[in-house]
């Protein structure tokens, strides 16, 4: 059967051409215009505290602070509820680096805690065993659109003293038992980068519905400046850095907040069909159904092989597939064999001395090994997009089974 795949000299599977990312029309243009003609182009501007306000309202929250970039809104997070040096975080193996700059950049040490096998999302029981007396708080990473059990991590948070986070990078939109991602703890971020469901090429965002948190993080984003009574002529500074989202990217982003409903709907139509039908092949294996997410919202689509059933390795698994049209590349480096850890500035900025080459984290290593993940804009298509879709996994798979 192998030589029937595309890569093979085959007839590829998919001629045709998938929805593009990012997508825009004439309300960016117009936005974007209002923007220009207002001359106030940034430094806390209307677009980009309105666009926080409106977002926090999708979400939700009570408060949101717009940002420049979703590493620096996570940063700022953790800075705000005095989060730094001395402190650990306990974070998922398997996750965006981003996550891991950010805890390192605030000076926190980053702790890491195995995934789970069914999910690869941040383990509970994995999160509690990581847990030190000098842990300040959990960050749960949405992996590609999917919320982690909040319930249990929640409980834990709340057994230990500490706060939990989310990092919704990957999850714009996402439902977990009737209430949105970005409302379920502490406080949480969003990252509106060209891959986001919601972009806008840069940008960020803090959410959360505690006042005194969300006092603490305004003046660290807009350089010392507190939300009430503070002054750059009149002294009175306070710790922070400029961190502002610029009116350009608010007017984007407001524009795209459109047109995001329906988008996510499509989506997470999408992407429940197409995890449905690849789970009926032998050797592939997609995340398994939790009721208490009531939907998804995939920047990315994610799977793995399951090596054992097929002769193939990942990376020729690939390969295979972008031959028969279907663009999909590996997942995740396991953040615990990032090459910044054993890097001077990251002993600079956290203190840590801790010897993460000799961690394990069976779970997280086996997703980084076997992952497949297609770019989320393939979940725009219609039901024909996704057949094909199917149709490739259906003949590599198949070529290739045991």
């Amino acid at each position: 059967m192998e030589a029937s795949l595309a890569i093979n000299g085959g007839k590829p599977v998919f001629t045709g051409t998938f929805p593009a990312w990012p997508q825009w029309d004439e309300a960016e243009r117009a936005n974007l215009m209002r923007v220009l003609e207002a001359r106030q182009w940034g430094t806390l501007g209307k677009a980009a505290l309105a666009f926080a306000a409106r977002f926090a309202g999708v979400i939700g929250a009570k408060h949101a602070i717009a940002v420049n970039s979703g590493t620096q809104a996570l940063q700022i997070l953790l800075q705000g509820a005095g989060i730094g040096h001395g402190d650990e975080v306990v974070l998922p193996g398997y996750a965006p680096a981003s996550a891991l700059a950010a805890v390192a950049t605030a000076g926190a040490t980053p702790v890491f805690a195995d995934v789970a096998r069914n999910d690869a999302c941040l383990a509970p029981s994995a999160a509690e065993a990581a847990v030190s007396a000098r842990t300040r708080a959990i960050l749960a990473v949405h992996l590609a659109g999917r919320p982690c059990d909040m319930a249990a991590l929640a409980r834990i948070a709340s057994a230990r003293g500490l706060r939990l986070f989310e990092d919704c990078a990957q999850a714009h939109g996402a439902v977990y038992e009737g209430r949105c991602v970005g409302s379920l703890a502490d406080g949480a971020v969003f990252d509106f980068g060209v891959a986001s469901n919601l972009t806008c090429g840069e940008g960020g965002l803090i959410a959360t519905n505690a006042e005194a948190l969300y006092e603490a993080c305004w003046p660290l984003h807009t350089s010392g400046r507190a939300l009430k009574g503070s002054s750059e002529f009149g002294g009175k500074v306070l710790m922070g850095s400029n961190g502002r989202m610029a009116e350009w990217e608010a007017a984007v982003l407001d524009a795209q907040l459109d047109r995001f409903a329906e988008q996510q709907a499509r989506r997470n139509r999408n992407a429940i069909a197409l995890r449905a039908a690849l789970r009926a092949i032998p050797g592939v294996v997609t995340p398994a159904d939790d009721p208490r997410i009531d939907a998804q919202s995939c920047s990315v689509f994610l799977s793995r092989i399951d090596d054992e059933r097929l002769t193939c390795d990942r990376e020729a698994f690939i390969r295979a597939l972008v031959a028969e049209g279907v663009p999909a590349e590996r997942g995740f480096q396991p953040l615990h064999r990032q090459g910044l850890l054993a890097s001077e500035g990251f002993r600079k900025a956290t203190g840590s001395t801790f010897d993460y080459a000799a961690l394990r984290l069976p779970d997280a290593e086996r997703w980084s090994e076997t992952a497949v993940v297609l770019p989320g804009r393939l979940l725009l298509g219609d039901a024909g997009h996704v057949g094909a879709i199917v149709e490739a996994f259906q003949k590599v798979a198949g070529a290739h089974a045991r």
